[in-house]
């Protein structure tokens, strides 16, 4: 079902699956990330479809596992199979999707600082190898080496400040907001950085001082993100 691209459909079947047998063998795992990371590399995936898809839940209902980060090194070890620079922005697509859904699933700033350096990382190559292969449609814009940029660039924005909450705070707080922020609904802070990943979107159809000024609302949204995480649920409850 993942293989034809109808990921929403097929992340309901596993949780159906899982929520008759929670217990998910090695064989049965490994099932799972071949097809969902099939399905993402084989088919357009847009923003609605992963919101649809629930891949948090999924990875909450199997806590022995981290299925978001599994996903994501599947994902960019891929990159040999793309030939052409918008077949790199494809699959930086879906990857990018995973990394924000990855701040619903995973409540340990220090856990999330991680994962947005490894994935900053994985941008990175995935720019370098785009920069040897062609543009397949050169007249559309934005062009796909302007779009991976951007999504480092917000990556490493996301990683910033992920690092700066980490730092201000003492190991035994952080260790009490993990606890705070965890539980079956998302955090209330994921909003945050959608919406700055959704104004770097933007941001690429925009001009020179459109773009600047969208790029200074997602820091701004990015600091709401880290300020409202380092509070917590109890001081907000107060």
């Amino acid at each position: 079902m993942a293989s034809a691209g109808r990921i929403a459909e097929a992340t309901a079947a596993w949780k159906k699956r899982l929520y008759a047998e929670p217990r998910v063998s090695d064989a049965v795992y490994e099932r799972m990330l071949s097809s969902l990371t099939e399905g993402m590399l084989n088919y357009p995936v847009s923003a609605q479809s992963f919101h649809a898809a629930g891949f948090a839940d999924i990875d909450m209902m199997i806590r022995d596992r981290e299925l978001i980060p599994d996903l994501m090194k599947r994902l960019s070890s891929s990159l040999g199979v793309c030939k052409i620079q918008n077949g790199v922005l494809g699959l930086a697509h879906p990857y990018m999707f995973l990394l924000i859904e990855a701040f619903s699933a995973y409540t340990d700033i220090r856990e999330l600082r991680d994962l947005c350096s490894e994935a900053a990382v994985a941008l990175g190559n995935m720019i370098e190898t785009a920069q040897g292969l062609p543009n397949a449609m050169p007249g559309k814009k934005p062009e796909p080496l302007r779009c991976l940029n951007a999504y480092l660039s917000f990556t490493e924005s996301l990683r910033n400040e992920a690092a700066k909450v980490s730092s201000s705070l003492p190991s035994e707080r952080l260790d009490a907001l993990a606890d705070e922020w965890s539980g079956p609904a998302a955090p209330p802070y994921i909003i945050h950085v959608r919406a700055a990943f959704l104004l770097t979107l933007r941001s690429l159809t925009a001009g020179r001082f459109g773009t600047s000024h969208l790029l200074k609302r997602r820091d701004g949204l990015l600091r709401t993100f880290g300020e409202e995480y380092s509070e917590g649920t109890k001081k907000k409850s107060a």
